[in-house]
């Protein structure tokens, strides 16, 4: 299925126009905040990934932080994100920790106290 796709700026979308991926002053400022990181917790996609034309930003950082493994410690949850680096072939060895349990993940880091852990440390 072909799907017309138009770039520009921010600024200049309007009426029913839907952003469907970062742009590419988005993604240079996320890999500077990933170089620049010692820890990078990863929630979600930045595009609509599924789709070739959309999946640019998703991609990008998704590679940028597999390839600096051991130079930073990378969290990343969500069902979604995990079959997005699946999609483009990154190994979850490549993070630190991985999970399909995105909001969960966030809790955990949040320092909540799961129903699941709680029942370990019983």
């Amino acid at each position: 299925e072909k799907t017309d796709t138009l770039n520009v700026p921010v600024d200049d979308v309007i009426g029913e126009m839907k952003i469907l991926d970062c742009g590419k002053l988005s993604i240079e400022k996320y890999l500077r905040i990933i170089h620049a990181s010692k820890t990078v917790v990863w929630n979600g996609p930045v595009g609509l990934y599924e789709y070739k034309q959309f999946e640019k930003g998703t991609k990008t950082i998704a590679k940028e932080i597999a390839i600096r493994k051991g130079k930073l410690n990378s969290y990343l949850g969500g069902g979604d994100t995990l079959d997005a680096i699946a999609r483009f072939k990154i190994k979850h060895s490549n993070y630190t920790f991985v999970s399909t349990g995105g909001g969960a993940m966030l809790e955990f880091l949040e320092g909540k106290i799961l129903p699941g852990i709680s029942v370990l440390m019983k």
